[in-house]
């Protein structure tokens, strides 16, 4: 009984923490943050985020 009074105690206070992928992302990428250079053909051309 006492293992479900903290447990009911931790979530009401905000004690559990959401799993990585819960959490909403606060950065999205507009079609205006992507400029293929003009020399490259699009589908040829491929960028890693880090």
């Amino acid at each position: 009984m006492k293992g479900l009074v903290a447990l009911t105690c931790l979530a009401l206070c905000g004690g559990l923490v959401p799993a990585a992928g819960q959490v909403a992302s606060t950065y999205r990428i507009k079609p205006s943050d992507v400029v293929l250079p003009p020399e490259v053909k699009l589908g040829d051309y491929q960028r890693t985020i880090r």
